[in-house]
């Protein structure tokens, strides 16, 4: 099954244009963007070298570094900046549970309205799409005119799988992206998981915004009676007959989950924002374009 449908088309844009966008520029790198700072950037006083990634201005190569070491290198000079932008997007099974396609539609609406954003800014921005592992859509792609690609690219994954944070995050790394800014959007339903994942997300100076979406049935809205429960990563079954109490207990605990969340990432100095799909997507984006551990 691939990503169900979900609008994106010419209102939605609007509101993306719409957007504010003033991004922290603490952790802003390497090239020419909209992000002023005193990091390397376009201008005229030399700073240091690094690594050539596709997407760069071929001009900026240093040919005498790629005679000495065969490998091209990009000269940084101080002035402005962008910030690298990876936006990961969890399509695991949990996504589409009970029958229900609102989490992945709203996790795909903010993965494409904040991409958009962040194109029309000037950033560099990757997209990937992960359950137990990493699949990366595109990388490296700058300027609006990159968006229809990435939008077909999204539209286009298949779903399905178990959710393996800890596993994507290793293979994030192995991509060897820039260091920037890594959204992860996801239900985050893994708590064993959790931990290592940031560490994983985080490393070489990324900073993390975590993205929650859960929807009315991971709350257990008007879930009581008689029912029969499937695991959507295992397929398991279970009948059971849950009582209000016994509802109450489960909400409960979630809530205290989410609140764990939370307080994990606040320690770790990462982002989060926490969303139910009754929300409209635009004002989730908008949230997340405030979230005052990553945007300035």
């Amino acid at each position: 099954m691939i990503v169900p449908e979900f609008p994106f088309g010419e209102e939605e844009l609007r509101v993306c244009e719409r957007l504010a966008y003033t991004l922290r520029t603490a952790n802003a790198h390497d090239a020419a963007g909209k992000h002023r700072t005193n990091r390397p950037g376009e201008g005229f006083d030399f700073l240091d070298f690094r690594p050539y990634v596709p997407g760069d201005d071929v001009r900026r190569i240093d040919w005498t570094v790629y005679a000495r070491l065969h490998q091209p290198y990009i000269r940084q000079l101080q002035h402005e900046t962008l910030l690298y932008v990876h936006i990961l997007v969890d399509v695991s099974s949990s996504m589409t549970a009970a029958d229900t396609t609102r989490k992945m539609t709203t996790a795909c609406q903010i993965a494409s309205g904040l991409g958009f954003v962040a194109l029309r800014a000037g950033d560099q921005v990757s997209l990937g799409a992960f359950s137990d592992d990493l699949k990366m859509l595109s990388r490296g792609r700058r300027g609006p005119a990159a968006f229809p690609g990435m939008l077909s690219g999204l539209r286009a994954v298949e779903t399905g799988g178990k959710t393996g944070l800890a596993k994507v995050s290793r293979s994030f790394r192995g991509q060897r992206l820039p260091a920037g800014l890594v959204i992860v959007i996801s239900d985050f339903l893994c708590p064993d998981e959790l931990e290592g994942a940031t560490r994983g997300f985080c490393a070489g100076r990324s900073r993390l915004l975590a993205v929650q979406v859960l929807d009315e049935v991971d709350w257990g809205n008007n879930l009581s009676g008689p029912l029969k429960l499937r695991d959507a990563e295992t397929g398991q079954v279970l009948e059971v007959f849950v009582t209000d109490r016994e509802l109450a207990a489960y909400q409960q605990r979630l809530r205290g989950y989410v609140e764990t969340v939370a307080r994990h990432l606040r320690r770790s100095g990462q982002g989060l924002v926490q969303v139910r799909t009754d929300e409209p997507w635009s004002v989730v984006a908008a949230r997340s374009i405030r979230e005052k551990s990553i945007f300035r």
